[in-house]
């Protein structure tokens, strides 16, 4: 039909959600879950065991969302941040507004098979649950954003209050400077009249 043939998928991510319409961060989740080091972004042809433990995963993943649509699974409030570079390595760290959030997601963090990895660079990133559950957790990221923005602002206005004492300053000195210079004039010319005046006494005497 002269049409050039469709681009194989090259990734997990792109398999499955041009196959089967999966949301990415479902895949990635699934990928990680079976195993996968680069999670949706690993390059395909899988092994076949691959297969079998992505296949289990995603059934895993239908399995949960059947859960929450019937009220049986409670989803998590889980967010992660970008780490602060005073917050490296700590283990008891808890997001605020000021956090630079990156993502939230109603899945555990914590269940990721032994020396499998997350989406996210630990050492980059902070990963924790919040209370409140999966609408805590949107609340939360979505609050930090107006927060940044009211912080923003707050920002803005300080310096423009901060430029306009400045200029007050300059204007200040301007004028001091100007008085100054005004006085030291005052101050020759009557020097000056004084001398005339002398000079004119002598003259006359």
């Amino acid at each position: 039909d002269g049409k050039a043939a469709a681009r194989a998928p090259g990734t997990v991510r792109e398999a499955l959600c041009k196959a089967f319409g999966y949301g990415p961060p479902v895949v990635d989740r699934a990928a990680r879950l079976a195993g996968l080091d680069h999670g949706g972004a690993e390059k395909l042809p899988l092994t076949q065991p691959q297969i079998d433990a992505l296949l289990q995963s995603l059934g895993a993943i239908d399995t949960w969302f059947e859960g929450v649509s019937s009220g049986d699974v409670v989803p998590c409030g889980v967010v992660t941040w970008r780490r602060k570079e005073s917050d490296e390595g700590g283990d008891d760290e808890s997001p605020s507004l000021e956090a630079d959030f990156e993502d939230f997601s109603p899945f555990p963090f914590d269940d990721f098979p032994e020396g499998g990895s997350t989406q996210f660079d630990q050492k980059v990133y902070a990963t924790a649950s919040v209370d409140g559950g999966f609408d805590g957790a949107l609340d939360l990221f979505f609050a930090s954003f107006e927060a940044r923005r009211d912080r923003s602002q707050r920002e803005k206005s300080a310096n423009a209050a901060a430029k306009k004492l400045e200029k007050v300053k300059r204007d200040q000195e301007a004028r001091v400077r100007a008085l100054e210079k005004e006085r030291q004039t005052q101050e020759l010319a009557a020097t000056l009249i004084e001398y005339n005046l002398t000079q004119v006494d002598a003259v006359l005497a």
